[in-house]
């Protein structure tokens, strides 16, 4: 469902800004975005603001999310 869909956004997005801080932009694409009632899964796009690379950028964010 939707609603699910965007707690899971809520709680990637946290973990980023966590971690990242308001250089990098969190945005739920794919079904979500179109505004379907429900998404078969959930795609989060995650890219820098600033000029650093994003290499190596997931691998932090996952971890935090599986403790």
């Amino acid at each position: 469902p939707r609603e699910t869909a965007t707690e899971i956004s809520k709680i990637v997005t946290k973990a980023v800004h966590d971690i990242y801080g308001t250089k990098v932009k969190v945005e739920t694409c794919g079904s979500y975005r179109r505004g379907r009632p429900t998404c078969g899964d959930v795609d989060i796009l995650i890219t820098r603001l600033d000029d650093k690379p994003v290499s190596g950028m997931l691998e932090p964010v996952i971890a935090r999310l599986e403790k």
